[in-house]
């Protein structure tokens, strides 16, 4: 491997650290699990661009990521498609460990 491609690869493992980091130690304990293990499932598989994405969102402080993800708040658009990645993958987790006796909220909820 080039000395380029190493210090690529190493840039990215240093910021995949990073990111994971943020992504469980966020303050707010329901935010550490859910981002924590958010980013347990899906950080290694994002491209550059979209674990850029995750990093700004992480940037914003735990009451608007409370409100957005968990509470239906409007986001901003450049997270639109993060906050219901989210949401699908976390709605999978409950209603797979619930069976069918839970309903899917809206998203007006």
């Amino acid at each position: 491997m080039s000395d380029n491609a190493d210090k690529a690869n190493l840039s990215r493992e240093a910021r995949f650290r990073r990111i994971w980091l943020r992504s469980r130690r966020r303050g707010m304990r329901e935010l550490d699990i859910l981002l924590g293990d958010y980013a347990d499932q899906r950080l290694s598989a994002m491209s550059d661009e979209d674990m850029e994405r995750f990093e700004s969102f992480l940037g914003n402080n735990d009451v608007d990521l409370l409100q957005w993800v968990l509470h239906g708040a409007d986001p901003p658009p450049p997270y639109g498609f993060l906050i219901r990645d989210i949401r699908e993958w976390a709605w999978g987790r409950v209603s797979n460990r619930a069976g069918a006796s839970v309903s899917r909220p809206s998203e007006a909820d």
